[in-house]
């Protein structure tokens, strides 16, 4: 038997837009191949979920390539010092800023959500193997970027979850494995 999604429940509402807004709104629904009204909701959700994060924690936007220059400029051992100390304190800010417990669910929502979805540090591609969830988080940002990412998920996950992970690096990624004992029992969506 099919499993449907439970439906969720929606409100309508009525807005007045700028004609040009509305025409940009039309062209950009038609460009993604989806409704006006499913933007919108996308919109909105971006805003909610990204925005929001961003104003609350009083995010600095800064261009990929004057960040690249900045890290190319300072040492790679530094670069990982910064690393290890931030780690275990950014994560466990970000938990409870969002209300949540120091756990690998909550952990994984960070990795997964907050700092790849909404500050951008990398993509994370999550994959399910048998040896455990696997973890590639893939920037453009260079060698040193990794090192950061490399000593700061180590001094997180080591720190807070009291689990030591092997991170392998390249130039533009970090790639680590959650042994199958320590994740959720359920799938994670975080999309």
């Amino acid at each position: 038997m099919e499993r449907r999604k439970p439906r969720v429940r929606t409100i309508t509402r009525t807005f007045r837009l700028d004609e040009k807004l509305n025409q940009m709104l039309e062209e950009e629904a038609m460009r993604e191949k989806i409704t006006v009204n499913s933007l919108v909701s996308r919109v909105l959700w971006n805003y909610q979920k990204r925005c929001q994060y961003c104003l609350h924690y009083n995010l600095m936007l800064v261009e990929p390539a004057i960040f690249k220059t900045m890290l190319d400029n300072m040492s790679e051992e530094a670069v990982g010092r910064s690393g290890s100390s931030l780690g275990p304190s950014i994560v466990k800010e970000n938990l409870a800023r969002l209300g949540m417990s120091e756990d690998m669910e909550s952990v994984e929502y960070v990795i997964a959500e907050a700092l790849e979805q909404w500050t951008r540090w990398y993509d994370a591609d999550v994959t399910e193997t048998k040896q455990g969830r696997v973890y590639y988080l893939h920037h453009v940002l260079g060698k040193k970027w990794s090192v950061f990412l490399k000593n700061f998920f180590e001094q997180a996950i080591g720190k807070l979850l009291n689990l030591n992970v092997s991170i392998e690096m390249t130039d533009n990624s970090i790639i680590f494995t959650i042994p199958d004992g320590n994740r959720p029992s359920r799938p994670l969506q975080y999309r």
